[in-house]
């Protein structure tokens, strides 16, 4: 629907559009990690997207290449014969292809900001 529309509808006006206006915007940013959990490939949680994420440098069109291909996740860390098949088979399907493409091009990828403690908060601690 376009704004016109949305605001005359009963009970939803400019501040009502607004605000769903700009939690979409919002949810546009996401990371590898949550991009991956979203694509609901079974046993793909946020360990195995970790994993993944470290694997491939935060890069989805890597992942994607590996995905498609011949790339076999089991050589990394808690990854097993079935989440390996699993990768591929979600990725073999046509239709879980296109979305991927698709949802590629609406999102906002950032880098995940790994916590890091200064030698300061290090120290501290020890106390």
């Amino acid at each position: 629907m376009h704004r016109e529309k949305m605001i005359r509808l009963e009970g939803f006006g400019v501040k009502s559009y607004d605000n769903l206006w700009a939690s979409t915007e919002a949810s546009r940013h996401t990371t590898f990690e949550r991009c991956l959990v979203a694509m609901d490939i079974p046993l793909v949680g946020r360990i195995i997207s970790r994993s993944l994420r470290q694997q491939f440098h935060e890069s989805l069109d890597d992942f994607e290449q590996a995905a498609t291909g011949a790339y076999d996740c089991t050589q990394l860390e808690d990854i097993g014969t079935i989440i390996n098949d699993n990768i591929h088979t979600w990725f073999s399907d046509m239709d879980n292809l296109q979305l991927w493409k698709e949802l590629q091009k609406e999102m906002i990828f950032e880098e995940r900001k790994e916590e890091t403690m200064n030698v300061e908060q290090h120290v501290t601690c020890q106390h």
